[in-house]
């Protein structure tokens, strides 16, 4: 073995181009957030010295702190820079390990902006529509480089990720789109639809919901002889249970942004029609184990008497549900047909219909150039 070919393998692969530059960013952030701290902390006269300095080159006159050394604005001051420079230090030294204190830095960071932005335009010193201007891109800048250098260690590890607009269309984008690899790798359908498309399919659902409720949640079966559920058949009544208990996803109308535990628990909580019970099988069918992690919960609620079982039962409210759904559940894993094969095409029914739906949708332009060249 060559030396080339054994440096190569010993040597740490090159950080990406945008880690790289963001961890110079936040280090030279953190000196320059560790070093005025100390200044307030050691030397207050000369940090008010400064601040009285560029108040006069904005032409507002001389500065003059309310608090002198040993007050409470003097703590707060050298508190809030020193966590900002510590924050800072934690991201240039381990990008990846300490990207959760981010959030936190930006938030920070933005506050101190918002409050200076707002001291500046009801009267205060001319002195804080520069902080809020530096404070502003300073912001901006932490969470750009931050945001951008961590995607490019997801991509290194072959994570699949949208780009980031696609945030403005479909709830938590990267998600769906592992979603939609397992699909593609179960070969649930014949074409997986792309972003764009299932965000189609999720304007669908949410006109489903708004002007055809009458085709969610409904059963034709008898409520439960419980005063429980008599009170949750009313959907108003019903509704903040099945938040709590995060039965539904009010975000998540396609399903393939919900784990196979949330999906597991949205069947067990909430009723549906039988034929709409294939829509979440087959979302659980992509994860191998989830149908018969939902078997064995389902025997539990049906054989187990404990407040958890009673409760979950009246929050179903209709009787006989989880014992049809135990059917469900058996017969999808024997390979029975649960719908008909027209039912099986309804996206409003089925994962599949729902994703031919999806990749039917074609970009308008490609429509309409078809349609002229006919």
């Amino acid at each position: 073995m060559s030396v080339l070919t054994l440096h190569a393998l010993v040597a740490p692969r090159p950080l990406p181009r945008e880690v790289r530059q963001a961890r110079l960013l936040f280090a030279v952030l953190a000196v320059q957030f560790l070093a005025p701290a100390l200044s307030y902390l050691l030397t207050p006269d000369v940090a008010l010295g400064t601040l009285d300095t560029v108040n006069r080159w904005l032409g507002g006159g001389r500065y003059v702190a309310t608090e002198s050394r040993g007050h409470v604005w003097h703590m707060l001051a050298v508190g809030n820079v020193m966590t900002l420079g510590f924050m800072c230090a934690l991201l240039a030294v381990d990008l990846k390990r300490f990207y959760p204190a981010l959030p936190a830095l930006v938030f920070l960071k933005g506050f101190s902006a918002t409050t200076a932005l707002e001291l500046g335009l009801t009267g205060g010193p001319p002195l804080f529509l520069a902080v809020f201007g530096l404070d502003g891109l300073t912001t901006v800048a932490m969470l750009g480089f931050g945001v951008r250098a961590h995607r490019a260690l997801r991509r290194e590890a072959g994570e699949a990720l949208a780009p980031w607009w696609m945030w403005l269309l479909v709830w938590k984008p990267d998600v769906v789109l592992a979603s939609l690899e397992r699909v593609r790798r179960a070969g649930l359908v014949a074409e997986v639809p792309n972003l764009r498309q299932v965000w189609r399919g999720v304007l669908r659902m949410w006109g489903r919901v708004l002007f055809r409720s009458d085709t969610v949640g409904t059963s034709s079966q008898p409520v439960r002889d419980t005063w429980r559920a008599r009170l949750l058949q009313w959907r108003a009544i019903r509704l903040p249970f099945l938040l709590a208990e995060g039965v539904i996803a009010p975000l998540d109308f396609s399903g393939l942004v919900s784990s196979p535990e949330r999906v597991s628990r949205h069947l067990l909580g909430a009723h549906h029609q039988p034929a709409q019970l294939v829509f979440d099988l087959e979302l659980l069918s992509l994860t191998p184990g989830a149908l018969e992690a939902l078997e064995q919960a389902v025997r539990e609620v049906l054989t187990l008497d404990t407040p958890r079982t009673r409760w979950l039962r009246d929050l179903c409210v209709h009787e006989g549900y989880h014992q049809g759904l135990l059917d469900a559940v058996t017969r999808f894993r024997a390979g029975e047909p649960l719908v008909t094969p027209g039912q099986a095409l309804d996206p409003d029914i089925t994962l599949r219909g729902f994703l031919t739906w999806c990749a039917a949708q074609r970009p308008s332009e490609k429509r309409s150039a078809s349609s002229s060249m006919g």
